[in-house]
């Protein structure tokens, strides 16, 4: 019984393999013709042939290698889009624009070997970054040169099938296409719109199928059927006979051939050039896609590795007369997604691309070029960069202000689209980094100040007496917070050094330095911040640090660089709000009026006058309270009470300190000092469990009511418990005022 349940399973499995490798190769066959026929299409419609046979030779070459590698992740591959992309310009501005007499001398199969040249060159870099494992490297070409050249890519894909779309048989620039508007023929246009509709339109029915295979054989049902139908329509264009079997190294002797002739050997330091954009774009596409189609197992995934295999099947793939490629992403989606895990179905589909250049020449002769053309424009179209096209899209629905925060990326993309498409591959890469480059450091050389502001109204967690308060919206302006982020380095932490200047005029000012989002900080930032502080220091000003991670990469740089020793450990601190707290409290004791109350003694404070919950109450009321309460002391840490615990008590705090905190002890909400109240709002306004744990900071002295005994005293006294409300809704209203205060701060 289980033996046969296994090999039900077994049978199950390698079915679904079996067709996993099927849909794949559905996917990888209009692909590898189409990007084939676009790397060779500036040479001619007398290429195409070499183009369909050299994007089926990529698969089959590649795949081959891939798995006489060992390779274990479920990847297929072919040729690819930007690897075509740059195929097809560098032939069209390296050999066809500047050598056409060397194109029109030398023999087809050695012009297919200049070609194939770019490929070698291009796998033997590939294979040199993998075995150095310097892969990773290219991974720092900026996105949106990246995006410029998929957006190129798309367009010159798109612009260059007019030939097959209009019928026309010699390939046309964009400025000859008017005067060639009378030899347009209708039925190839019209059998490439239909190729195209089908290929964008998801059929519910079809929608399992690959999108180019389905529009591939609509276009190419609909041209005989309109040529059956209408007998007396032009022929159209066909790819025509082209050499079958499987590919055989004839290439390594044409490429001695070319190699023979001055020439071409003039040609070679910018075919080295063109090779190694090919081998860096490549790169960068096999490793940021390598790893999202590995499986589960991304560990499966090496990329230096996958280079160097690469690499090996792109100079093996120029002997036998393929085009270069990569990892064939919307194969091995299609196959993935058709369930294909194993490696069954990468040879499965592998066998099938063998068949097809076998068995089916023939039938590849008899496609239209107007149906190749249509299916390379859907791929265009899918080519171009979602993100640009998403940008764009905005700005034609909003306006223009909706490209502000991408209009420099923007301008990259573009830049490097139109260099490529108009002038050369190689200078659009040279350019668009550049133009990221010169990006990245005025971006870097503006001011690291996120924003500053005086401390009146922006306070720390720490609740305070009302009169402590009070005197704080006065003299909390002699506080002023610089948040920073970014880089700190000597182009920036000049400005930062005399921003802080200019903010300690007049009193004596404490200057709190927000670090937390500082990214990096140089030599030069950092003697800066220790003169900074010498400098305030001689004035009778400080200089605080906050968002200093203890440990952090920052801190230990810091520490190297003496800036550390130069603040003193005192004036450091993991966050902003324990610094404004600390500036707070050496205002108040520098401050006579506050250090007057900050000495209020256990004893005095037991009068609970003191406590504004309980301002306007009469003397009996007070004792009222006053029998009902309980002292309790806590120790440095001890708990008051957890979070979800029932909200049954108020703790009046009469000396000491308590803190309230998230998620155990890592966020810290509030202080409380002498004089304020603990857990009113869960004991008197909604009944609730507590939101969170409190802490005694240090030795506490707390009074404590419980919920009942408060009840009864309000059913004696229901004059006090209208007291002791009107009280606390002035206290939240005062807390809101400040926040709202706050919040304007930090706006502005």
């Amino acid at each position: 019984m289980s033996t046969q349940g296994r090999h039900g399973a077994t049978t199950a499995s390698v079915s679904a393999e079996a067709g996993a490798g099927l849909t794949a190769a559905l996917v990888s066959i209009p692909v590898g013709i189409g990007y084939g026929v676009f790397a060779f299409s500036p040479l001619g419609p007398d290429y195409y042939s070499h183009g369909v046979m050299a994007g089926l030779y990529c698969t089959l070459i590649m795949s081959t290698v891939a798995l006489a590698t060992g390779s274990r992740a479920p990847l297929l591959y072919g040729p690819r889009n930007m690897v075509a992309f740059m195929v097809n310009a560098l032939v069209l501005h390296i050999l066809v624009d500047s050598h056409a007499a060397l194109l029109a001398r030398l023999p087809s199969s050695q012009v297919v070997a200049v070609v194939m040249l770019l490929g070698l060159m291009a796998g033997a870099m590939q294979l040199l970054l993998g075995v150095l494992r310097a892969g990773a490297a290219v991974k720092y070409v900026p996105h949106p040169v990246i995006a410029g050249f998929q957006c190129a890519a798309g367009l010159l894909l798109i612009l260059g099938q007019a030939d097959a779309v209009f019928g026309l048989r010699q390939q046309v620039r964009l400025s000859e296409l008017a005067t060639l508007l009378p030899c347009i023929d209708p039925w190839s246009l019209l059998v490439a719109v239909i190729t195209l509709t089908a290929c964008l339109a998801r059929v519910p029915r079809l929608s399992r199928l690959p999108a180019l295979a389905v529009g591939g054989t609509v276009g190419t049902l609909a041209f005989y059927l309109l040529h059956f139908l209408i007998p007396a329509a032009p022929p159209g264009l066909l790819l025509g006979a082209m050499p079958g079997g499987l590919p055989l190294p004839h290439y390594a002797a044409e490429l001695q051939r070319v190699l023979g002739d001055a020439e071409v050997r003039a040609l070679l330091p910018a075919l080295l050039i063109g090779a190694a954009s090919i081998a860096l774009i490549g790169s960068l596409d096999t490793l940021l896609g390598g790893k999202a189609l590995a499986g589960g197992d991304r560990a499966s995934f090496r990329g230096n590795r996958e280079l160097a295999r690469i690499g090996a099947g792109n100079m093996l793939g120029a002997l036998f007369g393929a085009v270069p490629g990569a990892i064939a992403l919307a194969s091995s989606i299609a196959g993935q997604r058709a369930g294909g895990r194993t490696r069954l179905y990468c040879v499965v589909h592998l066998a099938l691309i063998a068949g097809a250049v076998l068995l089916l020449p023939g039938v590849l002769a008899m496609i239209p070029r107007a149906v190749i053309g249509g299916m390379l424009i859907a791929v265009g179209i899918g080519l171009l960069d979602r993100w640009t096209v998403q940008q764009l899209a905005r700005a034609l629905r909003d306006g223009p202000q909706a490209l502000r925060g991408s209009a420099r990326d923007l301008s990259i993309v573009g830049l490097v689209a139109l260099l490529a498409v108009a002038i050369d591959i190689v200078v659009a890469v040279a350019m668009g980094v550049a133009v990221s480059v010169i990006y990245f450091i005025l971006r870097m050389s503006r001011s690291v100040i996120r924003r500053s502001y005086r401390c009146a109204w922006v306070r720390s967690r720490r609740s305070r007496p009302e009169a402590q308060a009070r005197r704080l919206s006065v003299i909390g302006e002699r506080i002023v917070a610089f948040e920073l982020e970014g880089a700190i380095f000597f182009g920036t932490a000049e400005d930062l050094a005399n921003r802080i200047e200019m903010a300690c005029t007049g009193t004596p000012t404490i200057v709190i330095v927000d670090i937390a989002r500082v990214s990096e900080i140089d030599l030069s930032g950092s003697r800066i911040l220790s003169r900074a502080a010498d400098l305030l220091i001689n004035d009778g000003n400080q200089l605080v640090i906050s968002g200093l991670k203890p440990g952090s990469e920052l801190d230990r740089y810091l520490d190297a660089a003496g800036t550390r020793a130069a603040l003193s450990s005192e004036r450091i601190f993991p966050d902003l709000d324990r610094a404004l707290e600390w500036a707070e409290d050496r205002l108040l004791l520098d401050d006579a009026g506050a250090a007057a109350h900050d000495g209020t003694r256990v004893d005095a404070a037991l009068d609970l006058a003191n406590f504004e919950l309980f301002d306007g109450l009469t003397e009996a009321q007070l004792a009222l309270l006053r029998a009902a309460m309980t002292l309790r002391r806590y120790g440095r840490g001890e708990r008051l009470f957890d979070e979800g615990d029932p909200g049954d008590t108020l703790y009046l705090v009469v000396s000491g300190s308590a803190s309230a905190w998230l998620r155990g002890r890592s966020v810290r909400l509030v202080t409380f000092s002498a004089g304020s109240f603990v857990g009113e709002l869960a004991m008197m306004i909604d009944l609730a469990p507590r939101t969170a744990a409190v802490f005694a900071d240090d030795a506490l002295t707390c009074l404590e009511l419980k919920r009942a005994k408060l009840d009864r005293i309000a059913a004696e006294s229901p004059e006090l418990m209208i007291r002791i409300t009107a009280n606390l809704c002035r206290e939240l209203s005062h807390r809101l005022r400040r926040t709202n205060r706050t919040l304007v701060e930090l706006s502005r």
